[in-house]
């Protein structure tokens, strides 16, 4: 698929880690940017809007939940997919 056909995927995801996993697995399919932040997140929906957004819950500046609101303020169409790692254990 040529890349002006390509989905355009905005991840909202601090970790760098998930970061590079979701490059290794989507950059073949979809034209992907990356926001660590929520406010990250926002200068770049305000300038350029994806396809989707996928969102992490937990951000290093704010609630995900807030953070979708302001979304959905912004963009209501926008389909928005919600991960979070709550309950993880760390070892």
């Amino acid at each position: 698929m040529a890349d002006a056909e390509r989905r355009r995927v905005l991840f909202v995801e601090d970790e760098q880690a998930l970061q590079i996993s979701y490059q290794r697995f989507f950059r073949p399919r979809f034209e992907m940017s990356f926001a660590g932040t929520g406010g990250e997140a926002l200068a770049q929906l305000e300038s350029d809007a994806p396809d989707v957004l996928v969102l992490d819950m937990r951000l290093p500046d704010t609630d995900g939940i807030e953070l979708l609101r302001k979304i959905r303020a912004l963009h209501p169409d926008l389909p928005v997919i919600i991960t979070t790692e709550i309950g993880r254990a760390h070892v």
